[in-house]
């Protein structure tokens, strides 16, 4: 599912470097369908359209999101959501996102790299 980088958790991320998010109501009702309130958060919360919120594979009720930067520029995110309200406390995943901050950092920027030079040979360079 592809939506714009300002909507969604990714773009609560993008904009203040992470955002926990563990006030979702339940996605589902008695019935197994899909809970209106839940749609209107996603709505409220995150700008996402109701076919945007439809098409996500995984109804989260708990989200964490981490910006990876380099030079103070965004250059990925790292998502963590469950369907299961409480999963991690704020202060465990942040602690672990500073922990690893680097790894994830050189990860991204060698994925990237090898993306940038896997084009350049495409296009005969």
């Amino acid at each position: 599912m592809i939506y714009a980088a300002s909507k969604g958790i990714i773009g609560k991320a993008l904009k203040n470097d992470e955002f926990y998010d563990n006030d979702f109501p339940e996605a589902y009702n008695e019935k197994k369908e899909l809970n209106p309130e839940y749609i209107s958060y996603h709505r409220k919360e995150y700008g996402l359209t109701l076919t945007e919120m439809k098409n996500l594979t995984m109804k989260s009720v708990f989200m964490y999101a981490y910006a990876i930067k380099n030079d103070g520029n965004n250059i990925g995110v790292v998502v963590i959501e469950s369907t299961q309200k409480n999963r991690y406390t704020e202060d465990l995943l942040r602690s672990v996102m500073e922990e690893h901050r680097k790894t994830f950092k050189h990860f991204m920027l060698y994925a990237i790299r090898n993306k940038v030079r896997e084009n350049l040979k495409e296009e005969g360079f």
